[in-house]
């Protein structure tokens, strides 16, 4: 670099660029005679990949690195030899060689990464104890569906969306309670061959767990394990419905199996302040999985998933807390075992799941789904008023089977990408107030509560922005002293105008242990001024403090 510095033809014939972006980057390689890469050492060589695949020619060191990399493509020097350069250069500038160069890189086909991952996986598997054995390949058909339910009802009024889009099934297997076959024997006239594994027929007697996720686990273990279970099935539940035609290849595509998940679980909030059994099952599938060293993906992703009933069972026998303790939820226990074991047999792909979250409401997603291919139905979703006060998503859409209802469900998705598009508007208006308060007041606003000798203290902003009905998830931070004594807050909140409540309370429950809480604020349709009265109860005290709420229509 200083040798560069002080060179005479630095600015002139020679030009150093530093930082260059990706759009300087691809201009240089479009407009360059070719690619000279002088390098002593390398841990690969991109540049000469991205040149050839180009079209540009690559004069590059004679190390073994590169000649791997280039092969035939590239032309070679010696780095330590100064004629050996020059003569490369001098090639390069007839144009009879330098065409002839050209013509051969038609040919390139540059490495992809599927091929870089085979011969990747196949020299872990030659490092013993590093991955299991080589996997079987992946083949067969799918054409059973295994679903748990105790809901009939659910049931029957999603299989004509399961009859009809996913023409390659050819049987349900049906794990319920032993009182549900009879209903759903006398009941069920599709096409699918119905076969049962009653609670009586796999527990032989013992006890159900009593916590729901316990619950769901143990039933689909014992379940998976029984003889009429197909090699490579579907697993589901009772209302997952698809939205359009899925063939086979959306679950075995490219030899591996296709895995749809959420994000990771390291990221799950869930309902903050009063954690559900679903809530707590994510919480302990992340402890168990990166207490193991798996990847912490979350495939809870409410829709139908291919699961591989060796390795099913095979997590089963190699962590029986699974089953037996719940220390992982059947899905993102399955799917993060897969991975960590199996990693060449699958593909890991974002969920494509309509309708969960219900609305947005109830907790927020990585990022909105390219594609929605399944709906997780919650009737809840199609009602005139939902618990947030106002219709639901799908209100005045049809709930039930009938010919026809492929342009509702395009629909559907259509109004979840609104809503989507509107909620984002909703985040970009409050980063940017977030961002003139950090300006004007030299600080970030702070939501949190205090606790310590002087007593309890709230914490918020004297003035919020918001859209006219939009919602903001305002995460508080919990300073607390003595967190051991493990005493339970709540924080509530209404929202004022001219005195009057225009809105239903909003409440947060969290331990003196937690660091972070969530308050789930819900702006009125309309817009105009208003005011949030916050309390935090604690001990047998409470404190109360007021934010001016700025509520804005998007025009504003």
């Amino acid at each position: 670099w200083l040798r560069i510095r002080s060179h005479p033809r630095l600015g002139k014939g020679l030009i150093w660029l530093q930082d260059a972006n990706d759009a300087e980057i691809e201009a240089l390689y479009r407009g360059c005679r070719a690619v000279v890469f002088p390098s002593f050492t390398e841990g690969y060589g991109l540049p000469i990949v991205e040149a050839l695949a180009r079209g540009v020619p690559v004069l590059t060191s004679d190390c073994p690195v590169l000649r791997e990399v280039g092969g035939k493509w590239c032309e070679y020097f010696d780095p330590k030899d100064v004629e050996s350069l020059e003569r490369c250069l001098g090639q390069a500038l007839e144009e009879d060689h330098y065409q002839s160069r050209k013509a051969l890189l038609k040919e390139y086909q540059p490495c992809s990464w599927d091929l870089v991952e085979r011969r990747l996986i196949q020299a872990l598997r030659e490092l013993p104890g590093v991955l299991g054995q080589a996997s079987t390949p992946i083949s067969g058909k799918i054409r059973q569906m295994v679903v748990l339910s105790a809901r009939s009802r659910d049931l029957l009024r999603s299989l004509p969306y399961v009859e009809h889009f996913m023409p390659f099934l050819k049987e349900l297997v049906l794990c319920c309670p032993d009182g549900m076959r009879r209903e759903m024997e006398e009941k069920y006239q599709g096409r699918l061959t119905l076969r049962f594994l009653t609670d009586g027929m796999v527990l032989d007697g013992e006890a159900l767990p009593a916590d729901h996720a316990f619950r769901n686990i143990y039933l689909r273990a014992k379940a998976v394990a029984c003889d009429i279970i197909d090699p490579v099935f579907l697993m589901g539940d009772d209302d997952y419905r698809p939205l359009e035609e899925i063939s086979e290849d959306f679950y075995l595509s490219g030899g591996k199996y296709q895995a749809y998940y959420v994000q990771d679980l390291a990221d799950w909030r869930g309902t903050q302040g009063n954690p559900t059994a679903f809530d707590k099952s994510l919480f302990r599938s992340r402890d168990f999985l990166s207490g193991l060293g798996y990847p912490t993906y979350m495939f809870d992703a409410h829709m139908p998933q291919v699961i591989d009933k060796e390795v099913f069972l095979e997590m089963i026998r190699e962590h029986p807390q699974i089953m037996e303790r719940s220390a992982a939820s059947e899905w993102s226990g399955y799917f993060n075992y897969l991975a960590a074991k199996y990693p060449d047999r699958v593909r890991l792909n974002r969920y494509v799941t309509l309708g969960w979250p219900g609305f947005w409401e109830d907790w927020e997603v990585e990022q909105e789904c390219p594609s929605y291919r399944f709906e997780n139905f919650y009737d809840a979703s199609y009602e005139e008023k939902t618990a947030y006060g106002h219709p639901g998503r799908f209100c005045g859409l049809l709930r039930e089977w009938k010919e026809g209802v492929e342009a509702q469900n395009q629909e559907k998705t259509a109004i979840v990408h609104r809503e989507y598009a509107a909620h984002r508007a909703c985040l970009e208006r409050f980063g940017k107030w977030r961002k003139r308060c950090l300006k004007d007041q030299g600080s970030d606003p702070v939501f949190a509560v205090f606790s310590g000798e002087k007593g309890i203290r709230l914490s918020v902003p004297p003035r919020l922005e918001i859209l006219a009905g939009g919602f903001l998830r305002l995460t508080f931070s919990l300073l607390v002293k003595d967190p051991a004594r493990g005493r339970e807050w709540q924080l509530t909140w209404g929202i004022y105008q001219d005195g009057k409540l225009v809105a239903e309370y909003g409440s947060s429950r969290f331990q003196a242990s937690d660091r972070l809480f969530e308050a789930l604020l819900v702006a009125p349709a309309a817009a105009g001024e208003y005011q949030v009265e916050w309390t935090l109860f604690t001990d047998g005290s409470q404190v109360s403090l007021g934010t001016r709420l700025d509520v804005a229509s998007e025009e504003n």
